[in-house]
């Protein structure tokens, strides 16, 4: 789970916060089936002034509902549920910060318009067709292929 499904969120987490100084994988299998799927997982990635904590388990039975992207700052927090299209979007703000007022407030994402990955797509085919500069760098995807390797056990913390 972490490997397959994981990775979408250690991408994410890279492209907040940066490479993290330590990540520790708790990688198990606790669901009911008899096989050796690494069902139920977690993540903690660990930065000089953050900590991301990253889990997945497979055998939840709305686990796509249950999906979520939560940052917990200072001012406040945003929580995008579920983490697929379309979404919701829950900012709870001190502060009024950019668009957003300060207490708390809710607004529906919709899906972008075409399949879920049109964009990233369409930015492959401009990439390859035109030259376009990727979104982000090579620096940016090994540090999050390192990260993702380190989570679930695959090198060391």
């Amino acid at each position: 789970m972490m490997f397959t499904e994981g990775c979408h969120l250690v991408d994410r987490a890279v492209a907040a916060l940066g490479k993290p100084r330590k990540a520790t994988g708790f990688i198990r299998h606790d669901g009911r089936n008899p096989d050796r799927l690494a069902d139920n997982t977690l993540a903690i990635l660990e930065y000089d002034r953050a900590i991301a904590e990253i889990s997945l388990a497979g055998f939840h039975p709305r686990g796509t509902a249950h999906r979520f992207l939560e940052m917990i700052g200072t001012n406040g927090s945003a929580r995008m549920q579920p983490y697929t299209f379309p979404s919701r979007l829950l900012v709870d703000l001190e502060e009024a910060a950019g668009p957003y007022k300060a207490g708390q407030q809710s607004m529906l994402i919709p899906a972008p318009p075409g399949l879920p990955y049109t964009p990233d797509f369409r930015e492959m085919a401009a990439i390859m067709r035109e030259g376009s500069s990727p979104s982000y760098s090579v620096e940016h995807d090994l540090a999050t292929h390192e990260t993702l390797l380190r989570a679930c056990n695959m090198l060391g913390s």
